[in-house]
């Protein structure tokens, strides 16, 4: 893999898609893994270099062409799933235990002002525990996070609003 006359370049690179026989194991089976790892390298190549794309050398391929479970097996999405699953029943025990203490429901919990700040305190909190710094993401990432700020301190000013607070 590398750049070539301002171009990238692979062996296993055809048509502006993985040639994916090329990634074929010895039992004739594809190597997706190994198709995700040069499709990764290939992106970083080109960013990294700023390669001009042409309309007379389409790209073609389509994250889409790897089986589901090829990213579920390399991404470990089972334990993401298993933890998200845990935190949920925490969440949803956490809102019966109030449910119960001050005979608010569920659904009134989470559409109240105190339910959307508890979800936004929940999002920064977690933000923060995965030890993101905001200055290491994305612009993409940056701008979720200050639009969920942006509500947040939208839902502040209605709650002084509606005490009388200002």
């Amino acid at each position: 893999m590398s750049v070539q006359d301002g171009k990238f370049a692979d062996y296993r690179w055809k048509e502006g898609t993985w040639d994916t026989t090329k990634f074929q194991t010895e039992d004739g089976k594809v190597n997706w893994d190994a198709v995700i790892d040069a499709e990764i390298a290939r992106r970083k190549l080109v960013i990294d270099n700023m390669l001009p794309t042409s309309a007379s050398e389409d790209v073609t391929f389509n994250a889409a062409e790897i089986p589901w479970w090829a990213w579920v097996r390399r991404f470990h999405l089972p334990e993401a799933e298993k933890l998200n699953g845990r935190a949920a029943m925490i969440g949803y025990m956490a809102a019966l235990g109030v449910d119960q203490l001050t005979k608010i429901g569920i659904y009134d919990q989470h559409t109240s002002l105190w339910g959307r700040l508890t979800v936004a305190a929940t999002v920064i909190g977690i933000f923060y525990y995965r030890e993101f710094g905001y200055d290491n993401l994305t612009d993409e990432q940056k701008m979720a996070v200050d639009e969920v700020k942006e509500q947040l301190l939208g839902f502040i000013d209605q709650g002084k609003k509606a005490a009388g607070i200002n």
